[in-house]
């Protein structure tokens, strides 16, 4: 049982796994490069199933990114590729032995130049299952954008005569793949200890923090999905107005009051102007009640309410 902090030869300890491997092999990448994919299935023992959870996006294509080439050849292999819009992950599975998670796509750059950092487990069962729960949950979320063949060869006559950098020679911007919710994806394991107020504050500015980085790294606000009929809601930090206050969190002065900024939520359907508030105070008597009352108690305001406490301020 063993877990390594790898910095050098990602390489080697991905092609170890992969030669060791008789049951499984398990991918999240969003990037591949060709070289890599030939060596992989070179090594791979015949008989071992693979599955990769990747991107589709023809921006990646023409940046050389990624290659319609090396899902061709995993699918034809008999892998099973599905596609996420969102993807950063990079998780690299072997059987039940051996994990590999950190910084490094399935390209020559990630695995061999790039300075990247990576964390393996080696017989470590409780957390490689850990990993094979989140591999599995995020191939649910994407069952329904299962790469093709098909596929590959008609976004190959859509790339033909484009050119990198110039996205209006595409004849369609494919962005093809599910777009997975990390509230549905990530485990969390919570307890009931009792917190100070002081405590409580920094876990509603570490909530802050957490929400605005998703933002900026998706691009979109984190969505949930709330009511019995499906609803969806999206949410985002809701920043000062005015211009002595800058635009992101990491610019505030130090010592600023975060418990003053508040979570702004509204249905993705909606085209309403003004959003609904999740305030510090509301958080704060929950935690001091443990209980939602007055208008809130049975409410949608009290499902985001409780989503948004379970999710990121309780212990």
């Amino acid at each position: 049982m063993s877990v390594t902090i790898v910095t050098s030869n990602q390489d080697a300890e991905f092609l170890d796994g992969v030669i060791q491997a008789r049951k499984s092999i398990k991918i999240v990448s969003p990037f591949l490069s060709k070289s890599i994919i030939d060596e992989m299935m070179m090594q791979k023992d015949i008989n071992t199933d693979m599955a990769l959870i990747t991107r589709f996006k023809s921006t990646d294509f023409l940046a050389g990114v990624n290659n319609l080439d090396a899902l061709e050849q995993l699918i034809t292999a008999g892998a099973s590729v599905y596609a996420v819009k969102n993807l950063h992950a990079k998780l690299f599975i072997f059987d039940d032995f051996k994990a590999i998670v950190g910084s490094a796509n399935l390209t020559k750059n990630g695995l061999e130049n790039n300075a990247e950092l990576s964390v393996m487990f080696q017989d470590e069962q409780g957390k490689i299952s850990e990993l094979v729960k989140y591999f599995e949950t995020l191939r649910q979320e994407a069952d329904k954008y299962e790469v093709t063949l098909e596929m590959i060869e008609k976004e190959r006559q859509n790339l033909d005569g484009a050119v990198v950098g110039k996205i209006t020679g595409l004849t369609n911007q494919t962005n093809f793949g599910a777009v997975a919710r990390e509230e549905q994806v990530v485990t969390r394991t919570s307890g009931e200890e009792t917190i100070s107020e002081d405590s409580f504050a920094e876990r509603w500015t570490e909530m802050l923090f957490s929400v605005e980085r998703k933002t900026n790294e998706y691009n979109q606000e984190p969505t949930v999905t709330l009511d019995s009929n499906g609803r969806e809601y999206k949410y985002k930090v809701n920043m000062p107005k005015g211009k002595k206050w800058p635009d992101n969190l990491d610019d505030f002065p130090e010592g600023y009051d975060f418990t003053k900024i508040s979570i702004h939520y509204l249905p993705t359907d909606s085209d309403a102007p003004r959003f609904n508030t999740f305030s510090y105070n509301n958080a704060k008597a929950y935690y001091e009640n443990g209980d939602w009352l007055g208008e809130y108690k049975g409410s949608t305001r009290q499902l985001f309410f409780q989503y948004m406490y379970d999710r990121y301020l309780k212990v």
